[in-house]
């Protein structure tokens, strides 16, 4: 035998008497041998079984040595084959135990790895419901002109159907114009030269849209879930409504079109609930109710009269312009300050039409704005004062006078000639100088006279 078998020897019969020496030598080694690890704890289970069988009955002290001298009489044969008998035991009671502990163990592995499991399925459905990383809150449902998206540091052009999630940043240049529809049929309409940032807030099925500067049309369609809009200045709660925000880093203008808004200021304790018709102006000294006059901006497309150069010019957003002729046809002409003076007749840009119509399709909006004062409120039918028309068939939009009612009459696929009942009557006319100014967007048409709204259709 080996020193070291001698010393495990020692270990199984004799381990009260190892030394301190001894036990660490059989510590180190049984640390690196595993085999020897088992056939030692299968050694001391036979022992122990041994001892159990040959260990005195004190209750039954003299049947005991009668079996003892029985078995001395039978040889050490009979001693072996008993010795074996319960090394047999020993074995099968230790594999018993191995196979119950290696099933113990898998069955912990097994329900430990089942619940990590629902940890997670349980985890990644809160955090899809409650939470915005996980989910986009909206995606661009229209996108024209120059638009960009920003996502932390990377930037990239903005696409149609592009999904906008928690802490991107939407960004239109001067010609942009992007549609953000949520999940809920929401929809944010962004003008040119605008900044949006989507945000997540608790709880986190609140979404929030920042608006850094620039000029954007809400339209919130969830009762249960509102959305907010916040600019520097001012922070909406948005029940179902429709409103226009204008904002700069020194204020914010805010128009409710429809239903209600609840504006906080961002750095004073002041609160109001705005209703349709009306506006407010945020700015570093508070909330201050304003006149108002939608549209709030004219930062889209612009074309105006340029009568002095007998042309219209058409200004493009960030500044860009170009004149096209605005020629007289029939009797009509110029006036000696560049007033057009129509005497039956009228003034056509033929050039810019086509193109003018393309834009007013992709935004499906305009306005209309003149000063104008009629010759006679005495006219026979009703003569058109602004047209935007092919032929006197086929137009989609006249603003005219009958009589001393200013009219406006948009395409509804029936002919020009439709009765007067079926036009829209917008104000009265008295011989005097007006400003009017019709806007017509989201299927709603207003009339402004002198800036005071008197007619929404």
């Amino acid at each position: 035998m080996t020193d070291e078998q001698d010393l495990l020897q020692k270990y199984v019969d004799e381990r009260d008497a190892v030394s301190e020496d001894e036990l660490a030598a059989v510590v180190d080694l049984l640390k690196d041998n595993p085999d020897l690890v088992e056939q030692l704890k299968e050694q001391l289970v036979v022992n122990d079984l041994l001892g159990q069988h040959l260990a005195v009955d004190r209750a039954h002290f003299d049947a005991q040595v009668e079996q003892r001298i029985r078995d001395h009489a039978l040889g050490e044969q009979e001693l072996d084959r008993q010795a074996s008998e319960l090394n047999e035991l020993a074995r099968e009671q230790l594999g018993d135990q191995v196979d119950r502990n290696l099933r113990r163990k898998w069955r912990r592995r097994f329900w430990a790895s089942i619940t990590l499991l629902l940890m997670g399925c349980v985890s990644f459905a809160f955090g899809y419901r409650y939470t915005p990383f996980f989910r986009p809150l909206a995606e661009a449902s229209q996108v024209a002109g120059t638009a960009s998206l920003v996502s932390g540091d990377s930037e990239q052009p903005l696409v149609k159907s592009q999904p906008i999630f928690h802490g991107n940043t939407v960004i239109t240049g001067a010609d942009g114009l992007v549609a953000l529809r949520f999940r809920d049929g929401s929809q944010l309409n962004l003008r040119g030269n605008t900044s949006v940032t989507m945000e997540g807030r608790y709880p986190w099925s609140q979404r929030c849209v920042v608006l850094t500067e620039g000029s954007v049309l809400v339209d919130s369609r969830a009762p249960d879930s509102p959305l907010l809009l916040a600019s520097p200045q001012v922070v909406g709660t948005l029940a179902p409504s429709k409103s226009v925000w204008a904002a700069t880093s020194d204020s914010t203008r805010i128009e409710i079109l429809t239903g209600q808004v609840s504006l906080s200021h961002a750095g004073r304790q002041e609160q109001v609930v705005a209703t349709a018709a009306q506006a407010f102006a945020a700015t570093a000294s508070g909330l201050d109710a304003v006149e108002f006059a939608w549209p709030v901006v004219r930062d889209g497309l612009v074309l105006h009269s340029a009568a002095r150069k007998q042309a219209v010019a058409l200004v493009a957003p960030g500044g860009r312009r170009a004149d096209y002729p605005l020629a007289p046809q029939g009797p009509a002409s110029y006036g000696d300050n560049g007033q057009l003076f129509l005497n039956g007749g009228s003034f056509v840009a033929a050039e810019i039409s086509d193109y003018l119509l393309a834009k007013c399709q992709k935004t499906d909006e305009f306005t209309v704005e003149a000063t104008l004062v009629p010759d006679s409120l005495f006219q026979l039918g009703a003569p058109r004062l602004i047209a935007f028309a092919e032929s006197a068939e086929h137009y989609n939009f006249v603003l005219a006078q009958r009589a001393t009612t200013l009219i406006m009459q948009v395409d509804n696929g029936k002919p020009a000639s439709v009765p007067a009942e079926s036009q829209i009557r917008l104000c009265q006319l008295d011989g005097e100088f007006h400003h009017v100014a019709i806007t017509a967007r989201d299927g709603q048409l207003n009339c402004y006279l002198d800036g005071k709204l008197v007619q929404r259709v």
